[in-house]
């Protein structure tokens, strides 16, 4: 279940992850927030997220990126100031082989819910990106 604030917010994200429009990155995530995966976890500048983005956008470009969806949300409301999000999210890759790889990746938003609209605080990925590409034969 997730509220109608939440599920525009996360339109943005998808919106913004497909796009890189990186002034609607930027109005998304805290000056701060907190990145973890299955390595640890680190306090990111936001600065610097948004100044390493276009290498990303690069890297998923030559896996053969074609979109990433929502599947699904879950929010968790932890009190009026804070919400967790589990979001599933489908990506999909063209390989040159031609072959279509479709990817199931879940993560978990912790989001600030004071001012106009939400903000990332931290995010959470279950897998190590560079590792699933190379489970999924994409690296």
């Amino acid at each position: 279940m997730h509220s109608d604030k939440i599920k525009a917010f996360f339109e943005g994200v998808e919106q913004a992850g497909n796009s890189m429009d990186l002034a609607l990155i930027d109005s998304q995530f805290e000056d701060q927030f907190i990145f973890a995966n299955p390595n640890g976890s680190q306090v990111v500048e936001k600065e610097n997220f948004l100044a390493a983005l276009p290498k990303r956008r690069e890297f998923f470009k030559s896996l053969g990126h074609l979109s990433t969806r929502i599947l699904s949300l879950d929010e968790i409301r932890l009190d009026d100031q804070y919400t967790m999000v589990k979001a599933k999210f489908l990506m999909q890759f063209l390989t040159p082989s031609g072959q279509l790889v479709k990817t199931e990746v879940d993560s978990i938003y912790i989001l600030f819910l004071k001012g106009d609209s939400p903000k990332i605080v931290m995010q959470i990925e279950h897998e190590d990106l560079q590792q699933a590409m190379k489970i999924r034969g994409l690296l």
